[in-house]
């Protein structure tokens, strides 16, 4: 099963030429690269590599002296290595010029997304219960950032799926939650992406 790993710490980076790929660390202070980039969402910050992984990037995130230290530490670098990193507005046309393609199955990739998103499932039970638990936020308090509704989300947690709603949609839904339980504090009213 592959997850959605939010990289705090990160860059978008090419050897030789080839990739882009991420680079970073992640929320828990690993180090990370990943396989060539396939995919690029600059609106939502996220990346799809070959092997099928998803990365988010950490909006305020980009830190390439973060990147140069997971290259290093994942590759050997000498003379014929040419490291160079991307700029996200040109990640796009880096991924057509070097071709780059998924090595994941169009059915494989629905299997992933589908087993990715009843882990969010859960995972938003779970936070809901922490954040009230913890901070007194309501899923009332965390639909203020959200587009969808506090029943909606009370639904998806329950594990079914109202009509309208996208896999992304419960990724974001997911990754809201979660920077509650972080913070303790609910979003702001009017914050809805």
């Amino acid at each position: 099963m592959i997850r959605t790993r939010m990289m705090r710490d990160w860059a978008l980076w090419t050897v030789n030429g080839r990739g882009p790929y991420v680079a970073g660390r992640d929320v828990f202070g690993t180090l990370r690269t990943s396989t060539a980039v396939v995919a690029y969402d600059p609106v939502r910050q996220r990346c799809e590599t070959a092997s099928g992984a998803i990365y988010r990037l950490d909006e305020d995130g980009e830190n390439r002296v973060a990147a140069k230290i997971a290259i290093g530490t994942h590759f050997v670098v000498g003379d014929d290595v040419t490291i160079g990193f991307v700029d996200p507005a040109d990640v796009v046309a880096v991924i057509e010029r070097n071709g780059n393609a998924s090595r994941v199955s169009p059915e494989e990739r629905a299997a992933l997304v589908a087993q990715r998103t009843e882990v969010f499932v859960r995972e938003i039970a779970d936070g809901l219960a922490m954040a009230d638990r913890l901070h007194g936020v309501s899923v009332e308090d965390i639909a203020q950032g959200s587009h969808l509704s506090a029943d909606v989300i009370v639904r998806i947690a329950s594990g079914e799926r109202p009509e309208g709603v996208t896999d992304d949609d419960v990724e974001d839904v997911n990754r809201l939650v979660w920077e509650v339980v972080k913070s303790g504090v609910a979003p702001a009213a009017g914050t809805k992406p």
